[in-house]
C-alpha cells in the first residue's frame, strides 16, 4: 500500500525512500530503503526508519526485519545504533563461467542422469503435470521449512504466492526443474543476467533425493544457461548453517560478501 512507502525529499529531489512488506509475515515488516550517499549523514535515514516503525505499528507489526552486507560499514552502524539485532548469516559466493566445471561435479551429474532423473525447464515443466503449480508451491515450501534460519519462515498461502511467478515477476523459462519420472525432485531458479551476472535465487531439493548431488546436477545446467545467456558469472546464497555452502565450494563457488538478517522490536 501507498503507506508502506515512504519517500524523503530535498526541494523535489527524492534523496531517500523506505519500503515496508508484510507478504510473509503479518506481525513482521520487512524494511528495505537506502539514503542517496550525497545526503547522509544528517540523520535522514533514522527519521525514515522512525517513520516507518510508526506505520509498522499501526498495522499491528510487532517487529521490524532487515538485511544489510558485512561489506558495507555504513549500513552496518546504522542498523546497529537503530537495535537491529543479527540473527541469520547468509554467505554470497559466486562461480566464473569460463572456467571449467569440476570432474567431481561433472560426475555427480553423469550419475543422476544416468540414474533415470532429468532436467527441463520450468515451461516445460508445465506442460508434464497438469497440477504443475500446486507441486511447484508445495515443493518450495517443504524445502524452506528445512533451512536452518534462526527467523522462523513463514508458509505463503498458495493463492498469494501464486501470482509471484507470473511474468514480468518470474521468467519460468529460466527455471530448471529436476524430475524422477514426473515428479518434481529438486527446483533452481536462475535470475536474468544483469551487469554479467546471473544470480540462483533459489535451490532446493526434495528430502527423499538430498546427498544424491540433484543440486550439483542442476548448478551444472544453470551455468551452461547462464553461459548461453553471456553471464559472466553465477551467483548464489547459503546459509551459513546449510551443509550446501561447502558444496558450492567444492563445485568451484569463491565467497565474495556475507548478508546479515536481522531484527527490531517495535516498540510498544
Amino acid at each position: 500500500t501507498e503507506e508502506g512507502a515512504l519517500l524523503a525529499f530535498h526541494g523535489e529531489r527524492p534523496v531517500g525512500v523506505v519500503l515496508l512488506s508484510t507478504v510473509r509475515n503479518p506481525e513482521v515488516a520487512m524494511v528495505m530503503g537506502g539514503v542517496r550517499p550525497d545526503a547522509c549523514g544528517h540523520g535522514l535515514g533514522r527519521h525514515l526508519l522512525e517513520r516507518a516503525e510508526l506505520v509498522a505499528a499501526a498495522r499491528g507489526c510487532r517487529q521490524l526485519r532487515a538485511r544489510w552486507f558485512h561489506s558495507d560499514p555504513r549500513a552496518v552502524s546504522f542498523v546497529r545504533a537503530a537495535g537491529f539485532v543479527e540473527k541469520d548469516v547468509m554467505f554470497w559466493s559466486h562461480f566464473n563461467t569460463s572456467e571449467a566445471i569440476s570432474p567431481w561435479a561433472l560426475q555427480k551429474e553423469a550419475a543422476n542422469l544416468g540414474g533415470g532423473l532429468r532436467v527441463v525447464s520450468g515451461t516445460e515443466f508445465e506442460a508434464i503435470r497438469t497440477d504443475w503449480d500446486r507441486v511447484w508451491w508445495r515443493h518450495l515450501m517443504d524445502c524452506m521449512h528445512d533451512v536452518p534460519m534462526e527467523i522462523p519462515f513463514v508458509e505463503m498461502p498458495f493463492e498469494t504466492w501464486r501470482p509471484y511467478i507470473e511474468p514480468p515477476l518470474m521468467d519460468r523459462s529460466r527455471f530448471l526443474v529436476a524430475l524422477d519420472g514426473d515428479d518434481m525432485v529438486g527446483l533452481m531458479y536462475l535470475g536474468a543476467v544483469r551487469r554479467g551476472k546471473a544470480n540462483i535465487d533459489h535451490t532446493g531439493v526434495t528430502r527423499a533425493y538430498r546427498r544424491r548431488g540433484v543440486s550439483t546436477m542442476l548448478k551444472c545446467a544453470a551455468i551452461r544457461h547462464a553461459k548461453a545467456l553471456g553471464a559472466s558469472y553465477v551467483v548464489t546464497q547459503n546459509h551459513e548453517h546449510n551443509p550446501m555452502f561447502a558444496l558450492n565450494q567444492a563445485f568451484g563457488f569463491q565467497h565474495v560478501d556475507t548478508e546479515a538478517d536481522g531484527l527490531k522490536p517495535i516498540e510498544a
